[in-house]
């Protein structure tokens, strides 16, 4: 009797440690694409990248023109100059975006991958 309350408790503590991290994994990824437009705020810390590729939306955001980020989030200044830099060069990349949250209306951009041709 033990045993099998032990499991249960096992059991349970794996599906809330599994819930928990769901967070973590809440993005998912544009796909190879080139950066086509970069718009900065006008009167706030932001900027949006457009893609070739039509916008990813998983978290249904209501603009699906562009990829946005703003301060002061977690690596915006990395974001900021890895769209810069594929912009400037015509490199590929990748989007992460927020598969739960939008910013400026937009999916919000949680990483910038540079991809070589």
């Amino acid at each position: 009797m033990l045993k099998k309350t032990k499991l249960r408790l096992i059991s349970l503590a794996c599906v809330l440690g599994a819930a928990s991290l769901q967070p973590v994994f809440a993005q998912s990824s544009s796909g190879t694409t080139t950066i086509k437009q970069i718009d900065t705020g006008w009167s706030s810390d932001t900027f949006g990248v457009m893609t070739a590729a039509p916008v990813l939306n998983p978290a249904g955001c209501t603009a699906t023109d562009m990829y946005e980020s703003s301060q002061p989030a977690a690596g915006y200044s990395t974001f900021y100059a890895a769209a810069l830099t594929a912009f400037s060069t015509g490199s590929q990349v990748v989007i992460i975006v927020s598969n739960t949250t939008c910013t400026q209306n937009r999916p919000t951009i949680m990483g910038i991958y540079l991809v070589n041709p």
